[in-house]
């Protein structure tokens, strides 16, 4: 009866380490290399976001940033289970001496990742904006001047579930201009989900 017990013993404490190496593994597969999110072709998803935002323009000691706030909203459509359409309108109004403010809109795709109720996502961007400068170095040493910039916007986030049709998380997105300026978002993002029509 010893000599079974032991050997039970020995088989359940051989196995405990193989066990623990295979759910850390999955584990680790799960964190760093996520299945695609699974959502419904044509699911819609509105989203709201704002936050701390900032404006550059030149480079080094030519260079000038400006600090304020950003808001806006994106629009997403679903094209597959990872792949979305995603339409974009924003503005800033930054704490330059006196004030300027841009205003962007952009169309491009977000690919999303499914980690339980966390959401991870990228996306991809190109389109315009406004910015306005009154006197600032934004301005060009011209007064109450308002340039046009073609843009690329890459950005990321998490969302975190919290029901089936709302969620919300942080982001943080960068938009570049050919002419050496630049837009950079970080904030807070709540959306609403449904499907089709």
């Amino acid at each position: 009866m010893r000599q079974a017990g032991q050997r039970g013993l020995a088989v359940a404490t051989g196995t405990t380490p193989r066990v623990v190496v295979t759910i850390l593994c999955t584990a680790v597969i799960a964190l760093f290399f996520p299945n695609p999110a699974v959502a419904d072709e044509g699911e819609r998803m509105v989203s709201a976001y704002g936050g701390l935002a900032s404006v550059a323009a030149g480079i080094g000691n030519d260079s000038t940033t400006e600090i304020g706030a950003g808001l806006g909203g994106d629009f997403e459509l679903g094209l597959t289970q990872a792949l979305w359409l995603r339409f974009s309108m924003g503005a800033g109004l930054y704490s330059g001496r006196p004030t300027s403010a841009s205003g962007q809109s952009t169309i491009g795709f977000t690919y999303v990742f499914d980690v339980l109720r966390y959401v991870p996502y990228a996306h991809l961007g190109i389109g315009g904006v406004a910015l306005y400068a009154d006197e600032t170095p934004l301005a060009d040493d011209s007064m109450n001047t308002t340039r046009f910039h073609p843009l690329i916007e890459i950005g990321a986030g998490v969302d975190i579930l919290s029901a089936s049709d709302y969620s919300w998380g942080l982001h943080i997105r960068a938009e570049s201009f050919i002419d050496r300026t630049a837009l950079v978002l970080a904030g807070a993002r709540l959306s609403y989900r449904w499907g089709f029509f």
